[in-house]
């Protein structure tokens, strides 16, 4: 049963990986995204140790689904969990992938900043399969890991932005945009999932829709910059 578990929660991530990978025209150095995907898994495992004892040393900051609070919901979605965890993915993509001798071409930021939001979804969909069983594999399948994806294939557009500006302005601008804007969704997608409503839900499901569209738009259009990307 475990090793099903295993595989029913790795599956989507390599499926996801593949297909970052193969849009990549002149593929990265594999050494390199090895490392992207283990700066993920390691970003997801502090997050977790750190919300571990955050909620031993400070229970009150845990989450009651059956006693509504707007604060505390709020606080939890986008500073605890949003805040955290696009903030590890947004510093290892920026100090490992834009940094690198490698970042050649437009399309390679959205390779770093997917493998490093695959690798953090790859640690963390185990460890919610393992706890929650097949329905939580199939539903995390459909939502959360695409879901990290995108958030990440949002922040490396916005660092290529970063990337292509002509002055500090402009580059401090799309660098703040580059963990702005995940942040806000992520938390807003983590702040609907708790009020366990199905209206929300299916409103949810819609938003994640679109985003998932308007993702594969930015793959190819960042696909077909030509420009080359200089140091």
């Amino acid at each position: 049963m475990k090793i099903l578990l295993f595989i029913l929660a790795v599956i989507p991530v390599l499926i996801l990986s593949i297909y970052i990978y193969s849009n990549d025209r002149e593929k990265e150095p594999k050494l390199l995204l090895l490392k992207l995907f283990g700066c993920g898994i390691l970003s997801s495992l502090f997050v977790f140790l750190f919300s571990y004892l955050l909620f031993e040393f400070f229970p009150n900051f845990r989450i009651d689904l059956y006693n509504f609070n707007f604060i505390k919901y709020f606080i939890y979605s986008f500073l605890l969990v949003s805040f955290f965890e696009e903030g590890c993915k947004w510093l290892s993509t920026r100090f490992v992938g834009y940094t690198s001798k490698h970042f050649d071409e437009a399309y390679d930021i959205i390779v770093y900043s997917s493998f490093v939001a695959l690798g953090f979804a790859f640690l963390e969909n185990i460890m919610y399969v393992f706890n929650y069983g097949i329905s939580a594999a199939i539903l995390r399948a459909i939502i959360s890991v695409p879901g990290h994806l995108s958030f990440g294939i949002m922040m490396g557009y916005y660092m290529l932005l970063a990337k292509l500006s002509k002055n500090k302005k402009d580059y401090r601008k799309y660098m703040i945009c580059s963990f702005i804007f995940p942040l806000l969704i992520h938390g807003s997608y983590d702040f609907l999932l708790l009020f366990n409503n199905i209206y929300l839900l299916v409103i949810l499901l819609i938003l994640l829709f679109i985003f998932y569209i308007f993702s594969y738009i930015k793959i190819k259009t960042v696909i077909e910059i030509k420009k080359k990307i200089t140091n």
